[in-house]
């Protein structure tokens, strides 16, 4: 509950306050805002008891961020340089034309379910390229589309005069679907009909104009599998010929009902694939090699396999199909194409649609003669990016944009200064430039596209009240914290001296109730519980989930060669990793051999295990001699020396019983609390073992020990201590800023907001 001084008196004016803290007032719009965020119970929505807890919470928090405040934990660099990463991450949906990203998302959907193939003409000029420049590609493509027009034959104008890489096939690029092409080039190739040209159109790559020459529904997705044989062209006759001769017999074994994985297995040369039966990634149109893709895109059955087909890059395949793939429906292929708009050229078109839009709503206004004063500063250091501007210029102060949202009564005008600290953070070497001026106008450009959202971005918060919320919630959240592990919780952990004087204080509350020493099974059946009871006995157990190989030796010989020591060097890591482990090394020899071989050999195993600090206690060596040879064919299997763990721990038993069904044996073992267990429960609190039925399974008890209720000491609650003293700290923290920041809370507001939905 909350405890504090009410006022009894409110005017209209205070109602709009729920409570103040001090000078410092709560207002009821944020309190609902965050009161809402919080409900889980939709059912408890504004009930008394529910705001006025959450009030009690609420001032507590505002509280501890007036404590911030004063603390200026808001005003350092560091604080500030993290609020403003938070601030950018929550700003971006609020900078995107989500619109029109809706609109491509949808676009790109609709367009994959149809394939177009296209030929186009290219007259390459670069993105930054001088007006002079462009205006001569301009020209040229111009020209070459007029003789397209006049009936000249595409792929022959496209042989002789386009720049791209199609040229030699007349233009042609073959099939392709959305998201596989650049955006503009993508758009005029779905926007032209069949057997049309299209208008020219201008991408990074300089000037086109194309033609659709088909379309098609999708083929959609195909997983293939391939046997390959590598020949590159530039193979010999001779390896030419052997690559084709050897890709011709598999597939008549194939032809013939061999196996296709056995084959792949045994034949293929791409190493990657062989051992996985020859399986790719699957593939769309446009997406692998076009005499690969044709091929396969040609067999119909999964499982169908093609005839021996050649590709430049690597050689000869046999492709069989795996599995088709349809277009998917858009809730599943959504966020793809989601992902794909943000990051291709549709990005582009997505923040130029959103900044037109901003430039129209915030009356965007150009200084053209203050643009033209910064523009003729540039000079030649520009292109090598060493450009620098006179800060005493007085030209700096003078405006060359201004917004202005009429509605809300915003404005800003950006200056000169502005622009150049601009194109200073931005300029790099501009090796294919030769205009210094030119430079400083595309720079210029994207000024005004960094002012329009800037402006946008400073103003979020007067907008959008989401947007105000959000930010204020992660700058609250940063300051409490900061707060919290000052004053409560690094406070608690590193005042050693305090906590151990709390611990005193209240030495009753950290008191141990009687408890049971005791390893409880559960246990499939009487077969197991005998097994069980039969190794209990034991000092040790063997440890099945770790193994160590056997080491060989040469006849006669005694000697540790490199794959020996790696072997023993294996197995000295593991008895440094297991603590609990011992080793056991069991020496043998071939009847052919002397007997003092299998000592030897057993001797030089042990020493360097012990150079690895290997402790001698944890090592037995157990020499069998002749006693157990294991192969009369192969004598090399006799002359060995053999490893096995043994633990103590009962979990490797409980590993060992379960090695023919899992759920043999289930063993926990502890000291618990009377009433912790729900296990023991169930038998005599008292040393001793108690054996029981439970539902379809046996369960052992074997208790040890009954230790008596006694005070902790420090070391075995030193974690419940610290959270209890953290609370302690806070509980003093806030009382200590209730008296700085006295509550009062406004009840006429508090009976406004009971009832309401």
């Amino acid at each position: 509950m909350v405890s504090c001084t009410t006022t009894k008196n409110t005017t209209s004016s205070q109602s709009k306050v729920i409570a103040t803290l001090g000078s410092n007032p709560i207002y009821v719009s944020d309190f609902k805002y965050t009161y809402e965020k919080s409900l889980k119970d939709k059912d408890s929505a504004y009930t008394r008891n529910s705001i006025v807890n959450y009030l009690d919470l609420y001032i507590k928090f505002k509280l501890k961020i007036l404590a911030a405040q004063k603390a200026g934990i808001d005003t350092t660099l560091a604080f500030n340089k993290e609020l403003a990463t938070y601030r950018e991450q929550l700003a971006k949906p609020y900078l995107t034309d989500k619109a029109k990203v809706e609109e491509l998302v949808r676009e790109a959907y609709n367009r994959l379910k149809e394939e177009v193939r296209v030929s186009h003409i290219l007259v390459k000029v670069d993105k930054e390229a001088e007006p002079e420049d462009t205006i001569v590609a301009y020209n040229k493509i111009l020209e070459l589309r007029k003789r397209v027009l006049s009936g000249k034959n595409f792929e022959q104008v496209a042989t002789q005069h386009s720049q791209g890489p199609s040229a030699k096939q007349g233009g042609n690029i073959g099939y392709f679907t959305a998201l596989q092409m650049v955006y503009p080039f993508e758009n005029a190739s779905y926007n032209t009909q069949i057997g049309s040209i299209s208008d020219l159109l201008r991408t990074k790559f300089g000037y086109h104009f194309l033609k659709v020459t088909d379309r098609r529904k999708a083929s959609g997705k195909i997983q293939t599998a391939h046997i390959m044989i590598v020949s590159p062209p530039k193979s010999s006759v001779k390896d030419s010929i052997e690559a084709k001769r050897k890709i011709d017999k598999i597939y008549e074994r194939l032809q013939a009902g061999e196996t296709w994985e056995k084959l792949c297995r045994q034949f293929s040369e791409d190493q990657p694939s062989k051992d996985k039966g020859g399986v790719l990634p699957e593939f769309g149109i446009g997406e692998a090699i076009p005499e690969f893709e044709q091929a396969a895109f040609q067999l119909n059955e999964v499982g169908d396999f093609s005839k021996p087909i050649y590709t430049p890059y690597s050689g000869w395949h046999i492709i069989k199909l795996v599995k088709k793939k349809t277009v998917e429906s858009f809730g599943k292929m959504e966020p793809f194409i989601r992902q794909k708009v943000a990051k291709d050229s549709r990005l582009k078109i997505t923040q130029q649609s959103f900044i037109e839009k901003l430039k129209r709503l915030n009356n965007f206004s150009l200084n053209a003669k203050s643009v033209d004063k910064a523009i003729a500063k540039a000079n030649a250091n520009l292109l090598k990016g060493a450009w620098k501007y006179d800060k005493n210029d007085p030209l700096l102060n003078e405006t060359v944009i201004r917004y202005e949202d009429r509605v809300l009564k915003l404005k800003k005008g950006y200056t000169i200064k502005n622009f150049f600290d601009f194109a200073m953070a931005k300029q790099v070497p501009k090796a294919n430039l030769k205009s210094p001026k030119h430079y400083m106008q595309l720079l210029f450009q994207q000024f005004i596209d960094f002012s329009a959202i800037d402006f946008e971005r400073n103003n979020l918060e007067v907008k959008y009240k989401d947007y105000k919320m959000l930010v204020k919630e992660y700058k609250e959240g940063m300051m409490l914290f900061q707060m919290m592990n000052d004053n409560v919780w690094n406070k608690a952990i590193m005042d050693t001296t305090g906590a151990r004087k709390f611990f005193e204080e209240y030495r009753e509350d950290y008191r141990w109730k009687e408890r049971a020493q005791a390893t409880i099974y559960s246990i499939a059946n009487e077969q197991i519980l005998n097994q069980l009871k039969s190794r209990l006995g034991q000092t040790r157990y063997l440890v099945t989930k770790v193994k160590a190989d056997n080491l060989f030796f040469d006849k006669n010989t005694s000697d540790l060669n490199k794959n020996a020591e790696k072997a023993l060097l294996r197995v000295a890591n593991i008895l440094k990793r297991n603590r609990q482990y011992r080793l056991e090394i069991s020496g043998h020899i071939d009847p052919d051999e002397e007997d003092k071989l299998s000592s030897e050999r057993l001797q030089k195993a042990l020493g360097f295990l012990l150079r690895q600090r290997v402790g001698i206690d944890r090592i037995i060596t157990k020499d069998y001699k002749k006693s157990k040879p294991v192969s009369i064919k192969n004598r090399r299997r006799n002359r060995r020396l053999e490893f096995a763990f043994y633990s103590a721990d009962k979990k490797d038993l409980a590993i060992e019983l379960n090695l023919t069904n899992p759920l043999n044996i289930k063993i926990t073992e502890g000291i618990f609390e009377k009433g912790t267990n729900s296990d023991l429960n169930k038998v005599a609190w008292e040393k001793g073992e108690t054996q029981l039925r439970d539902k379809d399974r046996i369960l052992y008890v074997v208790i040890d020990k009954i230790q008596p209720s006694r005070l902790k000491e420090y070391n075995e609650t030193r974690g419940k201590v610290i959270t209890n003293y953290q609370n302690h700290l806070e509980q003093e923290w806030i009382k200590g800023l209730r008296k700085s920041y006295p509550v009062q809370i406004n009840q006429k507001a508090i009976d406004q907001l009971v009832g309401q939905k």
